[in-house]
């Protein structure tokens, strides 16, 4: 990274941090804690507002709207957690396939659930497989 990294034998204490602490492996970890905290900076804000929207719904004089919120409720205490993290996530890039898949591929005949894969149409794959690949990242990082 810097100019004085390239001869190892003349380091010495600051220099020898410095080309150490900016090598590929550092870099990575650097990326790696500030995606951590970019995704804690969306997630965090947006639970608090799942879980007082809910909240705020099971407490309503309007009844359907205390319905769908004690409902709301009764799911996510009786949910365990890990079930969210490992479920949700697939069954909600699933959902997105099935609906495209609906939509664009109506002559399709065959099953999509064919034993344990989930086959759609190259029409209803999200993102494209034309897409770039920084839309495959972005996509899985807010999925």
């Amino acid at each position: 990274m810097f100019e004085f990294c390239a001869d190892p034998a003349s380091l010495e204490g600051i220099s020898w941090f410095a080309c150490y602490l900016t090598t590929g492996k550092h870099m990575s970890l650097y990326w790696s804690i500030l995606t951590v905290l970019s995704l804690l900076l969306i997630t965090a804000p947006t639970a608090l507002l799942f879980g007082f929207a809910g909240a705020s719904a099971a407490r309503s004089g309007f009844a359907p709207l205390r319905w769908l919120g004690q409902i709301y409720v009764a799911i996510v205490r009786g949910v365990p957690d890990i079930a969210f993290f490992l479920f949700f996530v697939i069954a909600l890039d699933q959902g997105f396939e099935y609906l495209r898949h609906q939509a664009f591929c109506p002559d399709w005949s065959e099953p999509i659930r064919q034993g344990n894969d989930f086959i759609v149409c190259k029409a209803a794959k999200l993102p494209l497989s034309t897409a770039p690949q920084w839309v495959h990242e972005v996509y899985g990082f807010f999925l």
